[in-house]
């Protein structure tokens, strides 16, 4: 990247948690402490249902407000043909995915989620993927609640893995805290690179 002389536009981490490590008393309590009330938990494992599909994709829309730095990155326009795709791209990996949202109960609206993902090839590890909560209804707890049900499904579901393993902006402050008290700890130090495309373009050429 410094050849291309590229610029680095985020840091971030990878961060792991050891299942066995995992505070069983932290993850009742934050179950239990869930806005229950105003919402309720949906889980899909494998492809989602047509149903749900219009929603699950304005909803993955959340991802576009995670922090991303200095890289020009354009807000992503998130379709069910686009879901789709993901998931014959999953299928073709024999990759396996469950996501926990929580819906709205006055509305039916989906307004957060988290995935997890285990692929054949590595039977040991679990990659927490994507979470999120739309901004109007961030701070009642929902990130925690999320967490702590899908971590709270590993063993059952997945009773071979050992490690979860998941990736944030080191200028994610919130989702950084909820990971942490979690007992996610770095493990390997990512950043996000930019350059304009006819620069590649030229290397490649003269490559």
């Amino acid at each position: 990247m410094e050849k291309l002389q590229a610029e680095a536009g985020l840091a971030a981490h990878a961060r792991q948690l050891v299942i066995a490590d995992l505070d069983r008393v932290l993850i009742t309590r934050w179950r239990d402490a869930g806005p229950h009330a105003g919402y309720e938990l949906v889980v899909w494992e494998g492809p989602y249902p047509d149903a749900d599909l219009e929603g699950i994709a304005a909803l993955t829309e959340v991802m576009n407000t995670q922090p991303y730095g200095a890289l020009a990155i354009e807000a992503q326009r998130v379709t069910p043909a686009m879901l789709r795709q993901v998931e014959a791209a999953l299928g073709a990996r024999s990759a396996q995915r469950w996501t926990l949202a929580a819906r709205e109960r006055s509305t039916g609206r989906l307004v957060g989620f988290t995935e997890m993902m285990w692929v054949p090839r590595t039977p040991h590890l679990l990659h927490q993927t994507n979470t999120g909560v739309v901004p109007e209804h961030r701070g009642r707890g929902l990130a925690r609640w999320l967490k702590a049900e899908m971590l709270g499904q590993v063993p059952p579901r997945r009773p071979e893995a050992r490690f979860v393993r998941t990736s944030n902006a080191d200028s994610n402050s919130p989702m950084l805290k909820v990971n942490a008290q979690l007992g996610f700890k770095p493990y390997e130090s990512l950043t996000g690179w930019q350059v304009p495309l006819e620069r590649i373009e030229a290397y490649l050429a003269r490559s």
